[in-house]
């Protein structure tokens, strides 16, 4: 059990890195398409504040997933055994 929790763990750390990453490319691709074209406003707005989106959801899934890592069975479903007693 511990094996199969610990995995997925490590999945969700890769996934919030995924998401700082992708977070990363939109703020990118909002500065440089601001100093292309300055006068589009709109596109990069919107592609900077999509990627700052990103990078905070990445913070916050990771946060998640450190809090999950330290605390892995708190889950109020009653187990198997004590279900029927």
């Amino acid at each position: 059990m511990q094996l199969i929790l610990t995995k997925h763990v490590q999945g969700v750390h890769v996934g919030a890195y995924f998401l700082y990453a992708y977070g990363i490319v939109f703020v990118g691709i909002a500065i440089l398409g601001h100093f292309k074209e300055p006068r589009i406003f709109m596109p990069h707005l919107l592609a900077a504040v999509l990627g700052i989106v990103l990078i905070i959801s990445g913070a916050a899934y990771h946060r998640v997933a450190s809090t999950r890592a330290q605390r892995p069975n708190q889950s109020k479903e009653p187990t198997a055994s004590r279900r029927y007693i």
